[in-house]
């Protein structure tokens, strides 16, 4: 076995040392260290997206629904005309649904009071849906309080997180 980052940094070594065994037909490094290359860089764009996603949920986690903040800034967001806030929302949506189709293997809903009040939650899910991404819903609430269209756009239903956590191991990742 031969380690790719030997390859990457020390091609000509690892060139030779296979001739001695292989005919160089039989190989191509350039083709292993291009497949090195990108992976490379979906992992590093990969890790770019979730810092700005993370950096999107700190921003909503420390603004709950209901506290003093949340309001205050939903009054400067009402303050700005109908068109900056349409501009805002849009981008927000565009963003998420560009997430959902082309970064993302599944959704995580935790499902939860504050879904009600809003309509984020409930588009997110069906956005998943209709691209047959599996949303996996974790509640606590009991499920006749929960609407028939989030239940509908949901593959599983979870009480806590380690359920779920279990679930993904054995779907994900066994062989």
């Amino acid at each position: 076995m031969i380690d790719i980052k030997l390859i990457v940094e020390q091609k000509e070594f690892v060139k030779e040392a296979l001739l001695e065994r292989l005919n160089e037909e039989d190989f191509n490094l350039d083709e292993i260290i291009e497949v090195f290359n990108l992976r490379k860089q979906k992992q590093q764009d990969f890790e770019s997206l979730r810092s700005r996603q993370k950096s999107f949920n700190e921003i909503v986690a420390k603004a709950s629904k209901g506290t003093e903040e949340f309001k205050k800034q939903i009054e400067q967001l009402k303050s700005l005309s109908f068109n900056e806030i349409r501009n805002i929302i849009s981008k927000l949506i565009d963003f998420e649904i560009s997430t959902i189709l082309n970064d993302i293997d599944y959704v995580i809903c935790l499902w939860d009071e504050s879904c009600a009040l809003g309509a984020g939650t409930q588009g997110e899910i069906t956005v998943a849906k209709y691209f047959k991404k599996p949303v996996y819903l974790v509640t606590k609430i009991d499920k006749i309080k929960i609407p028939s269209w989030v239940i509908g756009c949901s593959q599983e239903i979870f009480n806590d997180f380690n359920d779920l956590k279990q679930f993904l191991q054995n779907k994900y990742l066994s062989t």
